[in-house]
């Protein structure tokens, strides 16, 4: 079962030329993530389009986590 913990911005960090925030997740301790929005704003993608990319190929997604 997962807990939730608190989601936590440390800060921002320079990654691939763009600033970026540096969030740890609820679920374990210094693990960090990346939201849709940021992998939108490195790619010049649009949200929507992330989360169609990430919903076509949901299998290669869940196998790699």
């Amino acid at each position: 079962m997962l807990i939730l913990k608190q989601i936590k911005v440390l800060g921002t960090q320079e990654f691939f030329g763009k600033n970026m925030p540096i969030i740890e997740d609820g679920f374990s301790e210094e693990q960090r993530i990346m939201t849709v929005q940021q992998i939108a704003v490195l790619h010049d993608m649009k949200s929507f389009e992330v989360n169609r990319l990430i919903t076509e190929n949901e299998e290669v997604t869940n196998n790699a986590i």
